[in-house]
């Protein structure tokens, strides 16, 4: 009797292993199919970075590039090769900056206009909030001085501050920042629509420009599950000027909402109300762009979106978690561009000379303005600092650049395999 049922026992394991066998090598031939497509796309369609951004202010006005972190070094790497080449310069002067405050523009307009070069003219651009320190600013606009300098007024490239005004010398309470967070920002992606528009004569002249921005700002079609678009600076080109504006993403770290955070009063709020939700840094398509990318041989390229493998990856994003479903990467962008796999991507060094006597006892003013004493408490906590002051001093000090931490955490290059 067992005799009789070891064969049949044997057997079934057999053909079941052949089964499991051929499925597996199916499934990784169809992987390999899948990534081959990616990388052929980059061979047949992609373009170096540069002529890329080129071809696209051929056929449009305005640029808009999604760093994806502000504090990431590569993008500004790029900008400052874009701005010194002559053939991007006859075709864009305007670059505008979201980071920066339409009422600090005068701090741009001294800087640029005085010589020698004073870059404490900046200072007061970049004391907004609780500062900006990160050097890519400062090398960046470095950059475009020394460029200005060398040419006749008519070409120099024409820097511009598009953020919603600066406000602080208003704000004298808690409820005044709560108002300020709350109702304010609602009208921000408008106001640097508006501005640029301005700036750029409602697309009626021969001028264009390149707007250096952030995911949130960037998106050109992202719905909600009823239809209605994400309204934002980029969306609102999109749907009001159709065929005016180009939007970039640079590869790079993306946010990846996993979930609601519960209400914690000792976690002090911000603008984009990150602090509500439980979220991680991720690759996109699960590692698949990079995987294509490295395959490709990791050289920078850029590609568009709409009409490419690249462009069918699920989006991913800060909307993704009320986002109507099925939506992809080509409907928040047109062009992603590869310039460094996620292990050689930097997060700026920073600077301290934007933290004066005076900007760091007007800090205090702000801290206190913006945090509950709870929340004060636990931010000295957190830091080891006995005072607000000895945290100022200890925490708005310059840095060295450092691997990005949020690109070394967003996890295997071949993760989309197992999807």
């Amino acid at each position: 009797m067992i005799r009789f049922l070891w064969p049949l026992s044997f057997a079934a394991f057999i053909a079941q292993f052949i089964v499991f066998t051929s499925t597996a090598q199916a499934e990784l031939s169809a992987n390999d199919k899948i990534l081959e497509m990616h990388v052929e796309a980059l061979f047949t369609h992609g373009q170096e970075p540069l002529d890329f951004v080129l071809d696209a202010l051929t056929t449009n006005d305005l640029i808009l590039f999604d760093d994806s972190l502000h504090n990431a070094v590569e993008p500004w790497t790029f900008y400052n090769t874009m701005i010194r080449s002559p053939r991007f310069r006859e075709k864009a002067r305007y670059i505008f900056l979201e980071v920066i405050p339409v009422n600090r523009q005068a701090s741009l307009d001294a800087y640029f206009s005085t010589f020698p070069e004073d870059k404490t003219l900046l200072y007061p651009a970049f004391q907004d909030g609780f500062g900006w320190p990160y050097k890519t600013y400062f090398d960046f606009l470095h950059e475009a001085y020394e460029i200005n300098a060398g040419l006749e007024p008519e070409k120099r490239l024409i820097i511009r501050a598009v953020s919603t005004p600066s406000y602080w010398k208003e704000m004298k309470t808690n409820e005044d920042w709560t108002i300020y967070n709350d109702r304010s920002v609602l009208g921000r992606d408008y106001d640097m629509y508006k501005i640029i528009l301005a700036d750029l004569q409602e697309f009626s002249d021969q001028e264009k420009g390149v707007f250096m921005t952030n995911t949130r700002h960037a998106y050109t079609n992202i719905r909600k599950p009823d239809g209605a678009p994400f309204w934002n600076t980029g969306t609102f080109f999109r749907q009001w000027h159709p065929g005016k504006t180009f939007s970039i993403r640079f590869n790079a770290p993306i946010l990846k909402i996993e979930g609601k955070r519960p209400a914690d009063e000792s976690v002090a709020r911000t603008a984009q109300g990150i602090e509500s939700y439980d979220f991680s840094w991720a690759r996109v398509a699960n590692g698949l762009w990079d995987n294509a990318f490295s395959d490709y041989g990791g050289h920078p390229v850029a590609i568009d979106l709409p009409g490419t493998p690249f462009g069918a990856a699920s989006y991913m994003g800060n909307h993704m978690h009320r986002a109507a479903p099925n939506q992809t990467m080509s409907d928040a962008y047109d062009g992603v561009i590869f310039l460094q796999p996620f292990e050689n991507q930097y997060s700026s060094a920073k600077v301290d000379f934007i933290y004066t006597p005076a900007f760091k006892k007007e800090l205090a003013r702000r801290y206190r303005i913006t945090r509950t004493p709870q929340q004060l408490e636990t931010m000295l906590a957190s830091a080891n600092a006995q005072s607000l002051v000895s945290f100022i001093d200890s925490e708005h000090t310059d840095a060295p650049k450092i691997l990005s931490p949020q690109a070394q955490g967003a996890g295997p290059l071949d993760a989309w395999r197992q999807d």
